[in-house]
Formats: structure tokens, C-alpha cells, sequence
């Protein structure tokens, strides 16, 4: 099953590949080969746990409202960070994603998850961790990404 569900994933990066790539060949050069690691081995994590929702919402592009998907995920990925930030206490590790989403109908059918019902959140491939030296992540400065009031009011622009 992790086989099947680390191609769904690999078909839809092959094309999200292509397009991050395209639109940001700097940080491609840094990130690219990781990524690419990540989908060619991906199978080989020991645990896939994929995080589900009863939800009346549907799916994307359906009658529902962007304030019912919002008010669902707002519900589930709270719970699926408590989840990562145990593992990483625990002496494990995952990276949330979403790639395998592209085809969720097919994993679904693949694990027997009702499709009308029930909504895949994502995938968290769970490993051991590799070391525990955490660092800052670099992040734009908090100017360049709030706004103030209204949008395009930048926090210290007076």
C-alpha cells in the first residue's frame, strides 16, 4: 500500500517539480535535491499516517463555501501539528504534505476510506529522526508579509 500511495504522490511531484522549479530556480538549487530524495524513497518510511475528517464540506470546486473548508481544516491540522510535535518528542519525525491529495479517490479506494464521507487531510510519512539540533528557519521579515488595517498597509510604513 505505501508503494501505491508513494506513486500517486510521485505523479503529482513530477509536476509540481516542474512548475516550483520554473518559478524559483534560485531556491530550487537548495531544495530540489531534497525533494527529490524525499519522493524517490518514500515508501521506504516506515509508517504513512494519513490523517482523515468526517465532514459535510466535500471537495474542492464543489457548491461549498470557502468558510466551511476553512472552518474544517481549521479543525483537523491543529491536531495533525499536536501529532508531529509528539513525534519529535518521541524520537520521530515527519513533514506534512499533501501531494498525494491530487489523487485522493485512488488511496482512498486503495485503504477503504468511504470517499462520500470521509476527507484525507494529508499524509505524514513518520520515521526515527535524524538528530535533534533545531534551528531557526529563515523567514521574510514580519514587515514584508503583515499587513496593518488594510491590505498593502505594511507593519512600520507609518
Amino acid at each position: 500500500m505505501k508503494t501505491a500511495i508513494a506513486e500517486y504522490y510521485r505523479r503529482f511531484y513530477a509536476v509540481y517539480r516542474e512548475h516550483r522549479r520554473d518559478a524559483d530556480p534560485t531556491s530550487w538549487e537548495k531544495t530540489g535535491p531534497i525533494s527529490d530524495a524525499y519522493a524517490a524513497n518514500l515508501e521506504r518510511v516506515p509508517w504513512f499516517v494519513i490523517p482523515c475528517i468526517e465532514s459535510p464540506m466535500g471537495r474542492a470546486g464543489d457548491e461549498t463555501g470557502v468558510y466551511v473548508h476553512a472552518n474544517t481544516w481549521a479543525s483537523i491540522y491543529p491536531a495533525v501539528w499536536s501529532f508531529m510535535l509528539a513525534l519529535r518528542e518521541r524520537g520521530l519525525a515527519t513533514c506534512l504534505t499533501t501531494n498525494h491529495l491530487a489523487y485522493e479517490r485512488e488511496v482512498a479506494d486503495l485503504l477503504g476510506i468511504p470517499f462520500d464521507t470521509i476527507n484525507q487531510a494529508c499524509l505524514l510519512p513518520v520515521a526515527h529522526a535524524q538528530g535533534t539540533d533545531f534551528r531557526r528557519a529563515a523567514r521574510k521579515p514580519v514587515e514584508s508579509v503583515v499587513h496593518l488595517e488594510r491590505w498593502g498597509t505594511r507593519l512600520g510604513s507609518g
